[in-house]
């Protein structure tokens, strides 16, 4: 399964994804952790791309509807992954397009962006 998720304390959310990204998986995932954001508020998102492949070619990718009725709830995102899906990652965010500060990683430097999303 190329994406797993864990609700690992009351305010974070982690999400690991390796190989090949479908939107298929992308929505199922957001679907689970929607009620956690909801009903948690002030949610701080990790997410680690482990072995990551990138993105399946095809249509839906652009749907923002998910971010649009839950960023609200997020305050913080951090992305942990290899350099050169860096560029990608961050416009796959939208950084600068949310109210959501998000912040990438470079592999290895997990600890580093938990210690970023702990902050205020």
């Amino acid at each position: 399964m190329p994406i797993r998720w864990e609700h690992e304390s009351a305010r974070m959310v982690v999400i690991h994804v390796s190989g090949k990204l479908t939107l298929s998986e992308m929505q199922k995932s957001q679907a689970a952790v929607a009620p956690i954001f909801q009903a948690q508020g002030n949610m701080r998102l990790l997410l680690l791309l482990e072995n990551f492949e990138g993105w399946q070619a095809g249509d839906g990718w652009e749907d923002t509807s998910f971010s649009d009725a839950n960023d609200e709830y997020l305050s913080r995102y951090a992305i942990v992954g290899d350099e050169k899906w860096r560029d990608q990652a961050l416009m796959f965010a939208l950084d600068g397009l949310r109210p959501v500060e998000i912040q990438y990683f470079s592999s290895g430097q997990e600890a580093a962006a938990r210690k970023w999303l702990d902050g205020d």
